[in-house]
């Protein structure tokens, strides 16, 4: 994914005015619904990992108390499989780290809610004719950073 530079679409647009803007803000706009797609299809897995990370760690602990009860017992082989079963649940926590993705996961989701709402915020500055230029293109620098952040963030490995 690559977005077309602040600098390309200010020249292109530039001495167009207040239609110049509109056209730039536009442009981002429809970069944003596409890059939305890919963070959609993304955190839409955030609650599974979460949920992965809750029923790991209960897995884990209760295996291992119970694995800690019957070491005094005669079942050897019990104890084994239930520590065997911690040992996997650790593994699943330690390595899938599966709290962190989820977490980088909320973030994507909570940066894509960020950008919508500065999208429609931007279109107010943009559309008010007594906002002048340099706070346009502050407005519109900002919205590109966010972008650039947001496709920085998807680009990362999870």
């Amino acid at each position: 994914m690559s977005l077309p530079s602040f600098d390309e679409l200010f020249k292109k647009f530039q001495g167009k005015s207040q239609q110049g803007y509109l056209q730039s803000l536009k442009k981002y706009e429809d970069e944003f619904q596409i890059i939305k797609q890919e963070a959609e299809s993304r955190y839409s897995h955030a609650q599974t990992w979460g949920q992965i990370h809750l029923w790991s760690g209960l897995i884990a602990t209760l295996s291992s108390f119970i694995s800690l009860t019957l070491t005094f017992s005669n079942n050897v082989f019990l104890t084994a499989l239930l520590s065997l079963i911690s040992a996997i649940s650790a593994a699943i926590i330690t390595f899938l780290n599966p709290s962190k993705r989820e977490t980088k996961l909320l973030e994507i989701k909570d940066l894509c809610d960020l950008i919508r709402l500065e999208i429609i915020s931007s279109q107010q500055v943009i559309a008010d004719s007594e906002t002048s230029d340099l706070s346009k293109q502050v407005v519109l620098e900002n919205l590109v950073g966010n972008l650039k952040k947001l496709t920085k963030r998807l680009n990362e490995r999870i």
